[in-house]
């Protein structure tokens, strides 16, 4: 878990999530971002430098927020996207990404690819 509950509530000064949801909520914003770094991380989170590790807390915060708004905590949650149904048809809002599936805030990734974690090019 990239950030835990004293840090949600401390430094991040988070209340979206309760305290008894925290640890789940923030272990699975945890996979998200081991999912989206290619799970970089590892057990090297200690040896990124500051910026990064700051950056993956308040993302990992951001997703966790995110995760217990979406009903994701609770089973046969319903995952991000949109649909269409004859003429009606439902996407996400524009400040929404989609990171494995799940709707998240825009900001949480550009915290992540402020880190380099995320790059999937050829080096």
């Amino acid at each position: 878990m990239y950030a835990d509950s004293a840090y949600y509530t401390g430094d991040f000064a988070g209340t979206a999530v309760p305290e008894e949801s925290q640890v789940k909520a923030l272990t699975l914003a945890s996979d998200l971002i081991d999912g989206a770094t290619h799970y970089r991380i590892g057990d090297g989170f200690d040896s990124l430098t500051a910026f990064q590790r700051s950056c993956i807390k308040r993302a990992c915060c951001i997703l966790a927020e995110d995760a217990y708004a979406g009903g994701l905590l609770e089973p046969g949650a319903l995952l991000a996207g949109g649909f269409s149904l004859g003429d009606l048809s439902i996407q996400a809002p524009s400040n929404q990404a989609c990171m494995g599936g799940v709707a998240v805030r825009e900001y949480a990734l550009i915290l992540l690819r402020a880190t380099g974690l995320m790059y999937s090019g050829v080096s």
